[in-house]
């Protein structure tokens, strides 16, 4: 933090958008009209050791010994990013589990059920695959009832296979 003090912003700003930064400053400093509002905004910035992470920055213009001069507040806001994520996903997943909620009380068929469950999950709760499996108690092998796929190819459930025996490496999943 210390090392920043003084410094100019662009060395805070990833290289891909530094062009952008200057143009925007000397705009400003040409025109008074601005872009982006200076009393928050969220960016990319640049760590010293390159890696990007996200920022939100306050900015402000002085005059000090009849010069203009800028400061700016800068806040590594990836926790907070994190955490919405996280509760973006909890909300997707809420979702799907009444969605599937609803499929159960209104399905009149196992499969429709089976189907409807899975594309719940795919579409709804943002899996990438999702199945429901159903174990023959002979063989213990598990045949694939309802693979659902976000992916084009949506064959890599069926080509898994599972089985219900622990000590099997298919077992295991």
């Amino acid at each position: 933090r210390d090392e920043m003090i003084g410094q100019p912003l662009a060395i805070l700003i990833p290289e891909d958008l530094r062009s952008a930064h200057s143009a925007g400053l000397k705009r400003y400093v040409d025109t008074g009209r601005r872009n982006v509002d200076w009393k928050r905004v969220e960016l990319r910035g640049r760590h010293k050791s390159s890696t990007q992470f996200p920022v939100e920055i306050a900015f402000g213009e002085f005059v000090r010994n009849g010069k203009r001069a800028f400061a700016g507040y800068v806040r590594d806001i990836s926790e907070r990013k994190l955490a919405e994520a996280r509760i973006a996903r909890l909300a997707n997943l809420k979702d799907a589990l009444s969605g599937v909620n609803h499929a159960i009380v209104h399905a009149e068929k196992d499969q429709s059920l089976f189907d409807e469950i899975c594309s719940i999950m795919v579409k709804r709760a943002g899996f990438a695959y999702a199945g429901v499996g159903i174990a023959d108690p002979a063989s213990g092998e598990v045949r694939w009832a309802a693979p659902a796929s976000s992916e084009p190819d949506d064959s890599i459930l069926a080509k898994s296979p599972r089985s219900v025996h622990a000590a099997r490496p298919e077992g295991r999943g």
